[in-house]
């Protein structure tokens, strides 16, 4: 499956009088925002009606493995390849006895240990730093529940087969599935001390949407560190990169400890900025990360860097970023971009005084607009009356 990135200019001209209603229409179909493949299967269904924040799709899901909410139209292609690939792990359980004999592994372990499992970002986070100190500390944890699978657990989760598992998988091991991480781990198991031999092509299931961890040109390099490394080990990367392009440590320390962004998160955005290289105003940016405290915000953030990294790998000469309204804006060849990640941009009293307060702050400069979503009818209605629409290109993500 391929992910477009379609980034769309706007050159912005600003009149005073305003004889367009704002957007009402929050209430969407999912069959004409996706293609029927993508919304039901098997495994799960998504509910016909799908809310618009004014950005992005939330979409609601039912499975056999609960119910789900997915934000974002890419959201939920990644939570569907999770229920698909959940379900072949069913099936393929039902005919392996030793699969099979595992049963509920996380019976009767400490209530540490198997938070573990469960909620690795939640556990590592709140941990002091240091790999013996994590391990040690949970291993204490489980004897005050004796459990013999709490040694286990600690086999596994120390081995990194779980990472690696999930990587050949294309889940991300810091999903916030808890029955998905209970899969990765009953497999990671099968690996480490249950004498499985996991041939991953048996989960193969065409038409699928892996998870995609960022746009193509580092996709490989998230994909190489989310598998070599352990959660605390890629803060140690991430804080090094984040040194290098002379980041205090203060805001380093704020960005990284947000358990709002997954270690993946963290590592996607990191390695955009390291690809951009030096651009002043990065703190601006990461300031913004570091202060938000809901996964809206940190899929907005991480989406705005991806398509900052779009244009300077698209030979844009990125000179400087700015804030306005909590948007980030570039500076570039004479021209503010204002950069809206999006499924689909409406018009909004928000995006109007954005828009607005960009010009008036940036009176010398023209000022272009850029999403990585469709422009609603309404919308491009009225800019159309005051722009010219420049459809840049399509990026593919690989």
């Amino acid at each position: 499956m391929r992910f477009k990135l379609i980034i769309f200019m706007i050159s912005v001209l600003l009149v005073t009088t305003n004889i367009f209603a704002y957007e009402e229409d929050t209430v969407f179909y999912a069959k004409d925002i996706l293609e029927e493949v993508y919304l039901r299967g098997p495994a799960f269904t998504t509910d016909e009606i799908v809310y618009h924040d004014g950005l992005f799709y939330e979409f609601s899901i039912s499975s056999k493995f609960g119910n789900y909410e997915a934000y974002s139209a890419e959201g939920l292609l990644i939570r569907k390849h999770e229920l698909e690939t959940m379900d072949r792990f069913e099936e393929i359980r039902a005919g392996d006895e030793v699969l099979k004999g595992f049963g509920n592994t996380l019976v009767g372990v400490g209530r540490g240990v198997g938070e573990a499992v469960l909620h690795p970002i939640e556990t590592v986070k709140r941990l002091p730093k240091g790999i013996g100190k994590i391990f040690g500390r949970l291993i204490r944890i489980g004897k005050k529940h004796p459990a013999e699978e709490n040694k286990t657990i600690m086999q596994v989760l120390s081995s990194g087969e779980k990472r690696k598992i999930a990587v050949e998988l294309e889940v991300d091991v810091y999903s916030d599935n808890e029955k998905l991480q209970e899969m990765l781990y009953q497999l990671a198991k099968y690996r480490t001390v249950g004498g499985g031999s996991l041939k991953i092509g048996a989960f193969f299931i065409p038409g699928t949407a892996a998870v995609v961890y960022s746009i193509g040109s580092i996709n490989q390099d998230v994909k190489n560190l989310i598998r070599d490394n352990n959660a605390i080990e890629l803060e140690y990367i991430n804080n090094n990169k984040l040194k290098d392009q002379a980041i205090d440590e203060e805001l380093r320390l704020k960005f990284l400890k947000n358990t709002v962004f997954t270690p993946t998160d963290q590592t996607v955005i990191v390695e955009c900025l390291e690809k951009i290289g030096a651009l002043e105003g990065e703190d601006i940016y990461l300031e913004l990360c570091s202060n938000i405290n809901d996964k809206k915000s940190a899929l907005f953030y991480r989406k705005t860097v991806e398509i900052l990294l779009v244009m300077k790998e698209k030979g844009y000469l990125l000179e400087k970023i700015y804030n306005v309204d909590d948007v980030i804006c570039a500076l570039c060849d004479d021209m503010i971009f204002i950069v809206l990640p999006s499924d689909m941009l409406s018009y909004t009293p928000e995006i109007e005084e954005l828009i607005k307060n960009t010009k008036n702050r940036f009176e010398d400069k023209s000022i272009t607009l850029l999403t990585s979503g469709k422009i609603s009818d309404r919308l491009k209605e009225y800019l159309e009356n005051k722009t010219t629409i420049v459809f840049l290109e399509k990026f593919g993500k690989e």
